[in-house]
């Protein structure tokens, strides 16, 4: 990722953000939309830099909710181990009035990607992991959510009616590939969770969050394919669930649709990055085998609509900072 020229930007952006955002008004309750026939997610991954306009871009859609999808501090190695000073990173790249009114105007949830858990690419055995997690429970009051269970990390999952969201974790339990090992991602009691979870009664549609791609076929950046025998038991229990679910990931610094069959099931991922980082241009860039849409260059956040109908529909639409149309779909 160009780790040199990720700090580089990152640190003359920082310097020029205060640190007083209120997490008090961060909202996770989802009560309301309770019986709710459509639900609107909005989403996005890695965040740095000043240009804060893509907040009032994602308000002005009226999504329901909001998943951020990781690398949403990119962490200083000054920082790691200190729980007080990456907490205080969170407040200030989340101290904009117009992303503190996101925040505290729809209910809001996180994952974690390498830059907000330790060094680029990092994985379980970074040493202070420990203070990346209390920061992040801190801040994002993960820990006091309802669907956590004890040993997954900051996995949970929320339910709203016949809508089930996974927020998974691919850092606590990450092994990257080594020589003579095929690596860790999720780590087989995640996977059993997804499983369970997706097999529960009274579901029509389920979206998983995930920091990094799944679907995809060139082994780059954070994605599963990295982990080519974990990934097969992924799509494995994508394929064999009652109910097929979306993904939707982020890391890539660039917009993406990807879809393939596994065991004669159509499965989709949406991909949505960066929001306010620095977005990737598509260079000398393979081409992703199972993508039907890649936009690079632009800032940008997807916009899922799900309507719980027999059949459920759902409808992708990816804006940009400024709240311009991309790319939409239907399926």
């Amino acid at each position: 990722m160009r780790l040199a020229m990720v700090f580089i930007y990152f640190a003359l952006a920082w310097h020029s953000l205060p640190a007083h955002a209120d997490t008090s008004k961060i909202v996770t309750e989802i009560s309301g939309l309770e019986g709710r026939e459509t639900l609107k997610i909005a989403f996005g991954s890695c965040i740095s830099g000043q240009d804060q306009s893509i907040w009032s871009a994602i308000l002005a859609e009226r999504p329901d909710l909001m998943i951020f999808l990781g690398d949403n501090v990119y962490l200083g190695e000054a920082e790691f181990g200190n729980a007080t000073a990456i907490y205080n990173r969170y407040k200030g790249q989340f101290s904009s009035p117009s992303v503190r009114r996101l925040l505290s105007s729809i209910p809001t949830f996180s994952i974690w990607s390498d830059h907000d858990f330790g060094p680029d690419n990092s994985d379980s055995s970074f040493a202070h992991s420990k203070a990346s997690r209390d920061a992040f429970d801190r801040f994002w009051r993960s820990s006091k959510l309802p669907g956590t269970s004890p040993g997954l990390g900051i996995a949970h999952s929320i339910r709203i009616g016949e809508l089930l969201i996974l927020l998974t974790d691919d850092r606590t339990y990450r092994l990257n590939p080594a020589s003579g090992r095929a690596g860790v991602l999720f780590g087989q009691e995640q996977l059993d969770w997804i499983q369970r979870q997706l097999s529960a009664p009274g579901l029509k549609a389920a979206v998983i969050a995930s920091a990094g791609q799944i679907l995809n076929g060139g082994r780059s950046g954070e994605s599963a394919s990295l982990f080519p025998a974990e990934r097969e038991k992924v799509l494995d229990v994508l394929s064999m669930s009652p109910i097929t679910p979306v993904i939707l990931s982020g890391d890539k610094h660039y917009l993406q649709i990807l879809e393939r069959k596994h065991s004669g099931k159509r499965l989709l991922e949406f991909t949505s990055s960066p929001l306010t980082a620095w977005p990737a241009g598509k260079g000398a860039r393979a081409e992703e085998p199972f993508s039907t849409a890649t936009i690079y260059s632009q800032h940008n956040f997807g916009l899922l609509t799900i309507k719980l109908g027999s059949p459920v529909r759902y409808s992708i639409k990816f804006l940009d900072k400024n709240g311009g149309e991309l790319l939409s779909r239907r399926y």
